[in-house]
């Protein structure tokens, strides 16, 4: 009994102190969205939470230019969330600013169409402002339904941007 006893305690003891030192010094993720140059994103500031309405940003990083016009066509889950409205930037993009919504099959068009010299700042431009209701918790994603379509300008050139848009997932508390 005894040799059964003795390393089942040691084993004991050593599952406790893995535990102990693992609680001890927790570590806080403060999770942040990495962007790279090129990228369409989008930019929350805090979490959405069921029944209120909430604005998130559809921001687009590009440094080596200037972001002419675009299209960005993105799906998202009807039951879980309400797209109220979408408005264009149109201190930059004047031209053209379109939106459509379908909400029963949550999908989402924008377009932005502006003049040359209306541009970036910082590689940072502000593409259009969701308005958005949750309507239960849980998460969500959104995802672009087709590549996403561009024209900047680049060294005195037009030509079609490469920008690409990831997968975004928000909490509904």
């Amino acid at each position: 009994m005894k040799q059964v006893l003795i390393p089942l305690g040691i084993l004991l003891a050593v599952m406790l102190g893995f535990y102990w030192i693992s609680t001890r010094n927790v570590v806080k993720n403060d999770e942040k969205t990495v962007v790279s140059d090129g990228q369409i994103y989008f930019e929350s500031d805090d979490k959405l939470v069921a029944g209120e309405e909430k604005e998130i940003k559809l921001m687009a990083k590009y440094s080596k230019g200037e972001i002419l016009s675009y299209r960005v066509d993105f799906n998202f889950d009807s039951t879980m969330v309400n797209i109220l409205n979408v408005e264009v930037n149109k201190e930059i993009f004047s031209k053209v600013a379109q939106s459509e919504i379908d909400a029963v099959m949550g999908k989402v068009m924008i377009i932005g169409e502006g003049n040359q010299g209306q541009g970036n700042e910082n590689g940072e431009v502000l593409l259009a402002v969701i308005k958005m209701k949750g309507l239960k918790k849980g998460s969500s994603m959104f995802y672009a339904s087709r590549k996403a379509e561009s024209e900047v300008l680049e060294e005195g050139n037009r030509i079609k941007g490469n920008l690409t848009m990831p997968n975004f997932k928000m909490s509904i508390l």
